[in-house]
């Protein structure tokens, strides 16, 4: 792999959170951001994030190039270049335009290579004016996150149920469907076995999927958050806020038996989740699309 060219920092035009500080809210900077302490929210940068050894974030991250010697959880959106190196704790989601990973780097999630133009989209900056593409564009796609309390039992299960479901309505293209937490318990985990098995006889392949947390990022990217239960909307909602644009949705509130979903984890009764699962999948889907 070539070596990639060194960057010069004015140490004057550089904002930094020292170790030992614990910042929560937003940050929006035009210049460099060097992270030492604890930060939980987002931060928007024109320039280059560096987050130290020692530092622990919890939300997103917008910008232009990112080293990364900490711990993050959230999403990361680089324009240019991530550097995961060694020690490094990544639980999220990645989406970058040039990777580069060190040995001993830890990394739970996806990761999609941006194209020309993505990195705006997907960050809600401004892009530059264009010409018409000659080709057609795709159509826009419904995005459905499926949210439980660890990502392993119940939102797994809808993740994949609903993704069958539409594929054999032939609107596998028309749907962009993913699952999260509410806690950190289980981010990186697989899908819990009893579960996995019941997808498995149904013909669904879930060996790639791996618990991730819910950030706020998602509420803005995904037009329905469709959780499990009561406690996963209070959960919910201390990560987003608020619901101000309506998106929240309990999955057996759109059949005839409206009501939570019960966790397998507790009640053992994985039969049961499955079959209100598929009642709450195939409600979904019929609300959709009539």
């Amino acid at each position: 792999m070539a070596k990639l060219p060194e960057t010069t920092v004015n140490v004057n035009e550089v904002s930094r959170i020292s170790s030992g500080t614990i910042i929560k809210g937003e940050i929006i900077s035009p210049n460099d951001i060097r992270i030492d302490g604890n930060f939980e929210g987002k931060i928007s940068s024109k320039g280059r994030v560096v987050i130290g050894d020692k530092a622990v974030i919890n939300g997103d991250i917008i910008c232009e190039n990112v080293d990364l010697w900490g711990e993050i959880t959230g999403g990361l959106y680089v324009r240019d270049t991530l550097s995961l190196k060694e020690g490094c704790k990544v639980n999220g989601d990645l989406h970058v335009r040039r990777l580069v990973v060190e040995l001993g780097a830890q990394f739970n999630g996806n990761c999609k290579m941006l194209a020309d133009g993505e990195f705006e989209k997907l960050s809600g900056k401004p892009q530059p004016a264009q010409a018409a593409p000659a080709v057609k564009e795709e159509p826009m796609k419904t995005k459905i996150l499926f949210v439980c309390h660890g990502n392993i039992c119940r939102s797994p299960m809808a993740e994949f149920v609903m993704k069958k479901m539409v594929g054999e309505a032939g609107l596998g293209d028309s749907f962009e469907i993913a699952s999260a937490a509410t806690s950190s318990e289980e981010i990186g985990n697989g899908v819990y076995p009893p579960v996995r098995r019941l997808l498995n006889a149904d013909g669904i392949d879930c060996s790639a999927k791996k618990a991730r947390k819910m950030t706020r990022h998602d509420y803005d990217y995904y037009d329905h958050i469709v959780y499990m239960d009561r406690y996963n909307e209070a959960n919910i909602l201390r990560i987003i806020g608020r619901d101000d644009k309506g998106k929240l949705c309990r999955l057996l509130d759109l059949t005839a038996s409206p009501g939570d979903i019960a966790d397998p984890w507790y009640s053992g009764d994985f039969e049961l989740t499955w079959r209100q699962v598929h009642d709450g999948c195939s409600a979904l889907l019929d609300s959709l699309t009539r």
